[in-house]
């Protein structure tokens, strides 16, 4: 009799855990970190920090929709005058289904929830703690010189609104990390630090 209470008392809490990571929606996307299907890349994506051509006509429409409020990312062409321009460092493999992007030249990465030591661009060793929450995820320590000149290499928002860089001695060679002419312990936004040369 005991051992039937007790199942059923396991099966009741069972169905009162929330699953570790949040909810999933029908494609296996964490619904409380941001995530939704883009059937067009056919990945979970923050449809606010990735482009997905499901949610936009071109590059005229995503504009218009960005403007009248709607938060969706639009391609970066689509920022620059007449069209399509090349970037100007290789674009980075996609993430598995589901997960963010880790940057190129991160070596430590924390996934939201844990820590994640990147070996050639990929997770190679993570804590494994439980969450019940995910955080915005992001690189917390990059590659000595893995930072071009203009990319941002240190920055910190007190009220949180973007995730920290904390990446002073990434910058290329011949490059620094140096910030405006703005003296604030709130480095956000335009006041964030940039890899600049000759410094």
């Amino acid at each position: 009799m005991l051992h039937l209470a007790l199942l059923c008392l396991a099966h009741a809490q069972a169905d009162i855990m929330p699953p570790i990571g949040g909810t999933l929606d029908a494609s296996s996307c964490v619904i409380g970190a941001g995530y939704s299907w883009c059937e067009a890349s056919q990945s979970c994506i923050r449809p606010w920090v990735t482009p997905c051509a499901d949610h936009y006509a071109d590059c005229a429409d995503c504009l218009a929709r960005q403007k009248r409020g709607e938060n969706i990312a639009c391609p970066s062409h689509c920022d620059k005058p007449g069209g399509i321009v090349a970037p100007l460092r290789p674009v980075d493999p996609p993430p598995p289904l589901g997960l963010p992007r880790v940057p190129r030249g991160c070596s430590t990465w924390f996934d939201g929830c844990n820590t994640c030591q990147v070996v050639r661009g990929a997770d190679f060793a993570c804590t494994e703690m439980m969450c019940f929450t995910l955080s915005e995820p992001y690189c917390q320590t990059y590659e000595a010189g893995a930072l071009a000149v203009g990319e941002v290499c240190y920055r910190f928002c007190e009220d949180g609104s973007q995730p920290p860089i904390f990446a002073t001695g990434s910058c290329a060679a011949g490059a620094h990390c140096v910030g405006g002419a703005l003296a604030s312990f709130d480095t956000c936004g335009e006041h964030a630090m940039r890899c600049a040369a000759g410094h």
